[in-house]
C-alpha cells in the first residue's frame, strides 16, 4: 500500500504526529464538552448534541484504521471482512473520541489502541455469525443428507 502524499505528511515523523493529533482530539473533546454541559447525574449518549468532527481528525481515524487493517496482524482475513472492520471501527472511534482523557499525551496510543479493539470486536461478532450460521445449516441437513449412497465414486472429482 503506497502512501498519498497527504499521508506522508501525517506518517512523517512520530513526535510530529503525535503533537498535531493531540492538538485535534483536544479541540474536538473541548468542542464536545462546551457543547454537553452535564446538569446532573449521567447523561445518555443518544441526548448529547454531537459537534462535527474536524475533518482533519476524521481524515487522520481512517487513514490509521487502513493501516492498522492492513497491518500483518490481521493479513489472513477476506477484503469484504477488512472494510467491514475499516467502517465500523472508524465509527466507533468517531461516536466514542470525546472520551479522550485532555491531561494525556499519548493520543496516538488512544487511537491506536480504540482501533485495535473495535476492529477486534468486530471480527469476534463475525465469526459469531459464522459459527451460528454453520450450526444452523447442520442442524437443518437430513438423515438421506448424510447417508453415503452405494454408487458414490470419490476417485471421480
Amino acid at each position: 500500500m503506497k502512501l498519498t502524499s497527504k499521508e506522508r505528511l501525517y506518517f512523517k515523523n512520530n513526535k510530529v504526529l503525535n503533537e498535531h493529533v493531540l492538538k485535534l482530539l483536544v479541540r474536538h473533546v473541548k468542542k464536545y464538552r462546551k457543547v454537553n454541559v452535564k446538569k446532573r447525574g449521567y447523561q445518555k449518549w443518544s441526548e448529547a448534541k454531537h459537534p462535527p468532527m474536524d475533518e482533519k481528525l476524521a481524515e487522520l481515524i481512517l487513514i490509521l484504521t487502513q493501516k492498522i487493517v492492513n497491518s500483518p496482524k490481521f493479513c489472513f482475513y477476506t477484503e469484504d471482512w477488512k472494510e467491514d472492520c475499516i467502517s465500523n471501527a472508524s465509527l466507533l472511534l468517531m461516536k466514542y473520541c470525546h472520551n479522550f482523557k485532555l491531561n494525556s499525551s499519548n493520543a496516538i496510543g488512544y487511537l491506536y489502541g480504540s482501533i485495535e479493539n473495535a476492529i477486534i470486536q468486530e471480527l469476534n461478532l463475525k465469526k459469531k455469525h459464522c459459527e451460528r450460521f454453520s450450526e444452523i445449516s447442520i442442524n437443518n441437513l437430513k438423515e438421506s443428507d448424510l447417508i453415503v449412497k452405494e454408487d458414490f465414486n470419490p476417485n471421480i472429482l
